[in-house]
């Protein structure tokens, strides 16, 4: 089953490795702009004004730790 939610995705994560992407979500969250969301966006979390905003600009945060390799071990865990 893939993730359609920010819950889904941390649930299917090892223990350890979402407890150290809580920790780096609680900072991203305490200091994002008034406007953004946090969401799921090609297949990991990322942070984006959404379309009905009036900010102009969009900021999709493609770079998930555990996504390229900062979390080696912190790929969602699949139950079949």
């Amino acid at each position: 089953m893939t993730a359609s939610t920010v819950a889904q995705y941390l649930a299917a994560l090892p223990a350890d490795c979402r407890a150290a992407l809580s920790a780096v979500r609680k900072t991203i969250n305490e200091n994002l702009p008034n406007g953004y969301e946090e969401g799921l966006q090609f297949g990991m979390i990322g942070w984006y004004v959404p379309l009905h905003s009036t900010v102009p600009h969009r900021l999709a945060a493609r770079n998930s730790p555990a996504k390229h390799g900062f979390l080696k071990s912190c790929e969602p865990q699949h139950h079949g």
